[in-house]
């Protein structure tokens, strides 16, 4: 058919050229492995620090957060004690005036 030959499965010559990988080839891969893994342990390392960082911020953020509810719930307990007393004083005030003013219709009645 082809003028191609093959060589013969399990013969030394083609186990010597698929399965063998030239020294020079060889420190070239364990070189780039080594560099892969120095990368990505180098960027895992990095990650860590981000997240840290943003660990962190958040912390912050959400302490301030609490803070400003902590001094909204002050404020609005400040706001509702001084409306009581506003009504308290309100209603003392009616009730005087309501006094005053039957005191001084019995008088114009006196008179």
């Amino acid at each position: 058919m082809g003028g191609k030959k093959r060589s013969k499965q399990g013969s030394s010559s083609s186990v010597e050229e698929e399965g063998t990988i030239r020294p020079d080839n060889l420190q070239l891969l364990k070189d780039s492995i080594d560099c892969l893994k120095k990368v990505v342990s180098e960027g895992f390392a990095t990650l860590h620090e981000d997240m840290d960082k943003l660990r962190h911020e958040f912390k912050e953020d959400l302490d301030a957060v609490k803070g400003t509810i902590k001094d909204i719930e002050e404020s609005l307990s400040s706001t509702q004690e001084d409306v009581e007393s506003l009504k308290e004083a309100v209603k003392n005030t009616s009730e005087t005036n309501a006094y005053n003013i039957e005191a001084m219709n019995k008088r114009i009645l006196d008179l």
